[in-house]
């Protein structure tokens, strides 16, 4: 009986030690630039924008461009850095903008959306088409899914621009606008690294894994 316990015991603690030796976890890396000053669908005026953005790093610092100019757009870029990391497994963008001038269902307001010189243009036109929040000076906050330029993140380096267009709804042929924050989300696997707690749990059982395996004496 003793020797069919010790078997099994030997037997789940050799499983226990593959599988802490092998187990992964997934992390989330969060970068954000500039604050979220309001809320998803929020309506507000010019002033209370530029005055909530005030000490931000640009260009999040105040609304950029003009509706009543033709040709004169939101059109800045920034950049996201962290540790290099070959192991991203997701990714996602996630932005606040003010006054995208987008009042229909099909309006397409970006003109032009890179990440680290991938088109996603229509990607963030389809996110903020999706928002439901059609109405002149609202706040919309969209995600973007990076999930197709995950090689391109793993250098830690991430460039950003983005360029509004005019639509239909500004017949004037501007578009001004503001960004008050963007968020990056990276999501890796890593080796799991145990607590010393779980370490000398482990430890005691190899012992005693040792201890059951030692000849008995003659």
């Amino acid at each position: 009986m003793f020797n069919r316990i010790s078997s099994h015991l030997q037997s789940a603690l050799l499983a226990a030690l593959i599988l802490f030796s092998t187990a992964g976890v997934s992390t989330a890396t969060v970068i954000t630039l500039g604050e979220q000053d309001f809320n998803d669908g929020d309506i507000i005026s010019l002033t209370v924008y530029n005055r909530a953005q005030s000490g931000e790093p640009r260009p999040f610092n105040a609304f950029r461009g003009r509706d009543n100019q033709r040709g004169n757009f939101f059109s800045q870029s920034w950049s996201f850095s962290f540790a290099p990391d070959a192991s991203i497994t997701a990714a996602n963008l996630m932005l606040g903008l003010f006054d995208h001038d987008c009042r229909s269902a099909t309006c397409t307001p970006v003109g032009s959306f890179e990440v680290d010189g991938t088109d996603l243009t229509d990607a963030l036109n389809a996110a903020l088409q999706a928002t439901g929040t059609f109405i002149n000076a609202s706040y919309d906050i969209v995600t973007v899914d990076l999930g197709s330029i995950l090689g391109d993140l793993a250098d830690g380096i991430v460039d950003m621009s983005l360029t509004m267009q005019a639509v239909p709804e500004e017949p004037e042929g501007g578009n001004g606008m503001g960004l008050d924050f963007a968020k990056l989300t990276i999501v890796s696997d890593a080796v799991a690294v145990s607590e010393p707690g779980t370490l000398a749990i482990l430890g005691l059982g190899l012992l005693g894994l040792g201890v059951l395996r030692r000849p008995k004496a003659a």
